[in-house]
C-alpha cells in the first residue's frame, strides 16, 4: 500500500479517535498541554506565537493567550489564502477579532498586521496525529507544509497523547517539527 493510502487510513482512524473525545477530555488535555508549553524555554523566549483556532475536537492552544499577552508576546492566527493554498498570519489582540471563514475555521481579519517572523517565533502547528520523530499527519491540503518550508522559527505540535504514534507515513518533502507537546510531556526532535 502506498504512502497516500496509508495516510488516508490513518486519517480515518485518528478522526474516529478524536471524535470520541468528550468536552471534558478536550478541555483538560488542552489546559495541561498549554501549561506545559508555557513553561518551556521556547515559549518563554518567544516574542511572537503563531497559533491556530481549534476545530473538530483539536487540542486547543487558546489557553496560552492570557499568559502570552501578559508577558508581552504577540499572538497571530492564520488566514487561508485559497488562490495559492498558502497561509498568512495576522496579529490579534483579542480572540473576539476572529470570524468563521474557509472550512468553517475562525480567522483574523486580513487587514490586521502580519508579524515579523524570526528564529524566536514559535509556531503551533495543528494536525490529526504526530509521530515520536516529529512528523505530522495533516489534513491533506498542504497549507502547513508550504508554510513550514520557509519558516525559520520554532515549529511545535500540540497533541493528545492518544494521537502520538511511533511513526506515521510521511514523504521526503514532509518537514518534521522541532518539538511536540502533549498533556503529559514535551518531545524534542533532532534535525
Amino acid at each position: 500500500m502506498n504512502t497516500i493510502n496509508n495516510k488516508q487510513l490513518l486519517r480515518q482512524k485518528c478522526r474516529y479517535i478524536r471524535d470520541s473525545f468528550g468536552e471534558m477530555h478536550i478541555n483538560k488535555a488542552s489546559e495541561r498541554a498549554c501549561k506545559i508549553l508555557t513553561q518551556t524555554p521556547e515559549f518563554l523566549s518567544a516574542d511572537t506565537i503563531l497559533i491556530y483556532y481549534p476545530t473538530k475536537n483539536e487540542i486547543s492552544p487558546l489557553p496560552i493567550l492570557e499568559v502570552a499577552q501578559k508577558s508581552g508576546k504577540r499572538i497571530a492566527l492564520p488566514v487561508c489564502n485559497m488562490e495559492n493554498n498558502s497561509l498568512s498570519f495576522h496579529i490579534i489582540t483579542s480572540i473576539d477579532e476572529v470570524n468563521p471563514s474557509h472550512f468553517g475555521i475562525c480567522e483574523p481579519p486580513k487587514i490586521n498586521e502580519e508579524p515579523i517572523v524570526t528564529e524566536r517565533t514559535l509556531a503551533l502547528i495543528p494536525a490529526l496525529a504526530f509521530s515520536k520523530k516529529g512528523h505530522r499527519l495533516g489534513y491533506g491540503r498542504g497549507f502547513y507544509d508550504r508554510f513550514l518550508a520557509d519558516f525559520k522559527g520554532i515549529s511545535a505540535g500540540l497533541s493528545y497523547s492518544e494521537l502520538v504514534f511511533d511513526k506515521i507515513p510521511h514523504e521526503d518533502h514532509d518537514i518534521p517539527l522541532k518539538m511536540l507537546i502533549t498533556e503529559s510531556e514535551v518531545l524534542y526532535f533532532v534535525e
